[in-house]
């Protein structure tokens, strides 16, 4: 019965077209229709709960104690991505921290069944996109001040990430994605050796943070970097020292994987 009354309510307030489908917005969250059925996203419950249910079957929980629901970016039919149907939902936490959340994919089989791919991370900036080929569901996320865009691609039941070899930072070419080989603590900050695809190797200057975080060393990852001043190298470890350098540093590696 609860479906009826969301229809009803759903036909007052009209049906919005994203992504190739009817998505109704209802006080109790989203729906859209499924080969399999009703695909509804519910609002939080008495216990902060979001709950993504598939014909009336809870498929995924969303803690929405300080968050709202999460909304239906894109539905894509069967055949854009594969033999599945695509859902892309994005989370919403409240406040003005982020602009809106993390991105999920759901693959929807013809039986039913689902899959849902790794979280993208997402926080501020424009507003996604989501569209499909043909042969592939693409997720952009534009870019944003010093973050460079990232594409995300879905298809055959993966979620990669289809990143540059470099990214243009205050002028200056640097690598975006490389495998940390080593990291050092120095007086300026942690020296980060990294190696690209093909076989190269290089040392960047990296935020402080970076040298505790031993479990990137042998992973592949993006690289975000940032403009900052320094300890100066003339200063010759003297911390107290004035003179400061600009420099481009790593602020901050992400492992990169595939997703499924």
């Amino acid at each position: 019965m609860p479906r009826v009354l969301i229809t009803a309510f759903a036909m007052l307030v009209g049906l919005a077209s994203l992504g190739g489908a009817s998505i109704a917005h209802a006080r109790e969250g989203e729906w859209i229709s499924t080969r399999s059925g009703t695909l509804l996203v519910t609002a939080a419950d008495t216990r902060g709960e979001c709950r993504v249910e598939l014909a009336g079957r809870t498929v995924k929980r969303f803690d929405c104690s300080f968050a709202y629901a999460p909304s239906v970016l894109g539905h894509m039919p069967p055949g854009s991505a594969g033999p599945d149907e695509i859902v892309v939902l994005q989370e919403s936490p409240m406040g003005n921290a982020c602009n809106g959340g993390p991105l999920h994919v759901l693959a929807i089989d013809g039986k039913g069944g689902t899959r849902w791919a790794s979280p993208i991370d997402f926080c501020g900036g424009a507003d996604p996109r989501v569209n499909s080929d043909g042969q592939a569901v693409h997720i952009v996320l534009p870019a944003s001040g010093e973050l460079p865009a990232e594409h995300w691609v879905y298809a055959d039941g993966m979620l990669r990430e289809q990143v540059a070899e470099t990214v243009s930072i205050a002028g200056v070419s640097k690598w975006s994605v490389a495998r940390i080989i080593a990291l050092n603590a120095g007086d300026s900050g942690c020296y980060v050796t990294l190696e690209n695809a093909r076989g190269r190797t290089a040392e960047e200057l990296g935020d402080f943070e970076l040298c505790e975080q031993h479990a990137l060393l042998g992973k592949q990852a993006r690289l975000r970097y940032t403009v900052t001043q320094v300890l100066s190298a003339r200063c010759q470890g003297n911390m107290d020292c004035p003179y400061r350098d600009e420099v481009v540093i790593i602020e901050r590696a992400v492992p990169l994987a595939g997703h499924g």
